[in-house]
């Protein structure tokens, strides 16, 4: 999922934003809405993966629990989507599906932000940082149209820096 970080802000920005732009037009409408947002939180895992995989072994923090993160929001939006899918998500029944998914979707998609912004601007200050540190980054996360920009130019200069490093050693 790397090739998420190399697209220009405007490619990524237009392809999230079309897939995600027509939930309500019927069965395609669920499905693109899906894969808009599968794309979203992918783009986001592959940020904070990429970013803890270009740290220094010593500085490395634990991303098991947000890779469990990211397969169980899947999952979770993948049930999501199938209730939309089949219509089984009412009115009536919308407390009950708020409590046991979508709750837990904004918290798992809560934590996997902070992880990500965590570890960027870790490699944007050459050591671990807290979540205080970088709530700029989280924030931009969060909103995402509109921190999209700022965070994916800081992604791909943080990977031009990485690479130009590693060919000049």
């Amino acid at each position: 999922m790397r090739f998420l970080l190399l697209l220009k802000p405007w490619q990524l920005l237009s392809i999230i934003m079309l897939l995600m732009l027509f939930p309500f037009w019927g069965y395609i409408g669920i499905v693109t809405h899906f894969t808009g947002t599968m794309l979203y939180l992918s783009w986001v895992y592959s940020i904070g993966k990429t970013m803890h995989s270009l740290l220094p072994k010593q500085m490395r923090v634990n991303v098991s629990f947000f890779k469990l993160c990211y397969i169980v929001g899947i999952v979770n939006l993948l049930l999501l989507t199938v209730l939309f899918f089949f219509n089984k998500l009412n009115f009536d029944t919308m407390g009950n599906y708020l409590f046991m998914l979508v709750i837990p979707l904004i918290l798992i998609q809560l934590y996997m932000f902070s992880f990500s912004a965590r570890m960027l601007q870790s490699m944007i200050q050459s050591e671990l940082v807290g979540l205080s540190d970088s709530l700029k980054a989280f924030f931009s996360i969060w909103f995402f149209p509109l921190g999209l920009w700022e965070i994916q130019a800081a992604v791909q200069s943080v990977l031009c820096k990485h690479d130009t490093t590693h060919k000049l050693s």
